[in-house]
């Protein structure tokens, strides 16, 4: 925003400074700032750097020249748009079913449903073309636009699945193995200084003091699913499977993540009786129950079945406070517990239903209620036949977990998006579908010696 009607608005508003100091300049005040406003009207903005980009998918498609490359953009774009988003599921349709059967896209009768799509148009439409289809052998839209790969209808699906790993931020994975530096929480310390008698005295210079900082590594660990298929399956067959088989791929690779977030171990074993194998993916990276410390876990063994539910709440309020800083902002809390626990905690009478929230409360993924403004979350993953302490041993299963997690604290690093592959097995007359995605949870700070995680146990399944 660099012109001459700017450098003239800069001029007006110093003159102005300068005159709202002075009484009886009311008027003269009035024209200036109606001066610098009509210079400011004309002045070129230029290009801003910085700025987040707001585009939706429809928006690319129609701001585009080169309608095959913002076709392949918008697949990657999220939309709220219903006709891109119907456009993306039959991508992912087309993309599975390929896959699955081992054939060009262009092979399939339903890639008609791309081909004949609304936009898979011309020029002039509402999303930038004339009316009339293109054919399959058109530049960009029938041999260049091949489905390669999922859109962000199904990695948004995968995303919605999620309720306890949503709770915390993703980050993008430059390399297998990505360092990020992270506050290691000592700061710069300010101090008394006196008065500087001469350069040679050290009466006016502050103690020194360094910040600490340390960085934590993220290791892309793949995470993958796969089914196998008769070669006696066709096309005409499958299609009406495909929309089934989307939802179990996105629910098996979600579910892998939040059984992970809950109850992973890299090493050693937290339930005695079941500990995982080395392909369990449980062994992908250490979660909650494996984070928690001695000094922040609460026996819940006096909150009693039916009553009034009272002494609930002090242990809720007691896990927060061993969390020390990390428990007090509730923006930054969430208790994640079973079915059994929710149905516990709903016995506190300050506990908050959805129906109590009103129309303009935030409502995260899998949340069923408030406490002290923590949202509550329910997953099938905190186990729910555990002993006295809180350990699955394979002989007392009675016992059920509440977690209170600080969310900042963890992260995800996204390496690879899901991908699928086949492979024919022509010994066996049938072919396999395999699923992968490559990623690391972290947590950020020391969970040794930070209390990102507090743990209520020996609470009674009812």
């Amino acid at each position: 925003m660099s012109n001459e009607h700017l450098e003239k608005a800069k001029q007006l508003v110093a003159g102005l400074v300068q005159d709202l100091g002075k009484k009886g300049e009311e008027a003269k005040v009035d024209e200036i700032v109606s001066k610098a406003l009509d210079e400011l009207k004309k002045a070129d903005p230029g290009t801003r750097k910085g700025r987040f980009d707001t585009k939706d998918a429809t928006d690319i498609l129609k701001a585009s020249t080169d309608k095959g490359e913002a076709i392949q953009k918008m697949l990657a774009t999220p939309t709220t748009d219903p006709v891109v988003k119907s456009f993306q599921q039959a991508n992912d349709d087309v993309y599975l079913l390929s896959q699955m059967l081992n054939k060009d896209p262009r092979d399939l009768k339903c890639f008609k449903s791309l081909t004949e799509h609304p936009l898979m148009k011309t020029a002039t439409d509402s999303y930038g073309g004339t009316g009339a289809a293109m054919p399959t052998a058109s530049t960009h839209y029938g041999a260049d636009f091949i489905p390669l790969g999922f859109s962000s209808e199904l990695i948004d699906y995968v995303r919605l699945q999620l309720k306890v790993a949503a709770l915390h931020r993703r980050i993008n994975m430059p390399t297998p193995q990505y360092k990020m530096p992270v506050h290691g929480g000592t700061d710069i310390t300010a101090y008394l200084v006196g008065e500087t008698l001469t350069t040679a005295s050290p009466e006016g210079r502050p103690t020194a003091s360094r910040p600490t900082s340390t960085a934590i590594t993220l290791d892309a660990k793949k995470i993958g699913s796969l089914v196998y298929f008769s070669e006696e399956i066709t096309e005409d067959s499958i299609v009406p499977v495909v929309p089934f088989l989307k939802d179990s791929m996105a629910r098996s690779m979600a579910f892998a993540q939040e059984n992970a977030v809950i109850n992973g171990q890299l090493t050693g074993a937290i339930d005695t009786g079941d500990a995982p194998a080395s392909s369990d993916v449980r062994k992908a990276w250490d979660g909650y129950r494996y984070k928690v410390q001695a000094a922040a876990k609460v026996d819940c063994s006096g909150w009693t079945v039916g009553g009034t539910y009272a002494q609930g709440a002090a242990y809720l309020r007691s896990m927060r406070a061993k969390m020390g800083k990390y428990g007090v902002d509730p923006n930054n809390l969430a208790y994640v517990t079973s079915i059994s626990g929710y149905h516990k905690i709903l016995g506190i009478t300050e506990v908050l239903r959805l129906n109590e929230y009103g129309p303009n409360a935030t409502i995260l993924s899998g949340e069923l209620g408030k406490f002290d403004n923590i949202p509550i979350i329910v997953s099938e993953f905190v186990r729910e036949d555990m002993n006295a302490l809180g350990v699955y041993d394979g002989v007392t299963t009675t016992k059920t977990v509440i977690m209170l997690v600080h969310t900042p604290s963890f992260l995800f690093g996204d390496r690879r998006a899901i991908t699928v592959k086949t492979w024919d097995m022509p010994q066996d007359d049938a072919h396999l579908l395999v699923c992968h995605q490559r990623l690391d949870f972290k947590s950020v700070y020391d969970a040794s010696t930070n209390y990102i995680v507090s743990l209520g146990y020996n609470l009674a399944v009812s």
